[in-house]
């Protein structure tokens, strides 16, 4: 489940969830959401999940999906190691390497 400003109050009420995913990007490691916190302070592990963090880009990967692990005692980080970000370029959520590059200006074999 996926925790959002919006349905913390449903998600706390789940007898039955195991663990809860939060949008690294939209977390403050320094002060998580007090509904995040809450969870955490019932035992839930909470997973930051990363969205534009470009784990398979050119660019160099923020500490910021480890900061947020880190701070809620993650067990584990998820991802979509999508390749997003080179040149100062962001293709959005998702792409493919190809076409990342190219759209960068980078020939290919030369990442």
């Amino acid at each position: 489940m996926g925790w959002r400003p919006e349905i913390s109050g449903l998600i706390a009420d789940l007898p039955e969830l195991r663990f809860c995913e939060v949008i690294a990007e939209s977390l403050a490691p320094a002060v998580p959401p007090r509904g995040v916190a809450e969870l955490r302070g019932r035992g839930l592990p909470v997973i930051p999940h990363g969205v534009r963090l470009s784990l398979g880009g050119a660019d160099p990967v923020e500490a910021h999906l480890a900061a947020c692990a880190a701070a809620l005692d993650a067990p584990l980080v998820s991802e979509h190691v999508a390749f997003v970000r080179a040149g100062g370029h962001d293709a959005g959520l998702r792409a493919e390497l190809g076409t990342v590059a190219r759209s960068a200006g980078f020939e290919r074999g030369a990442w």
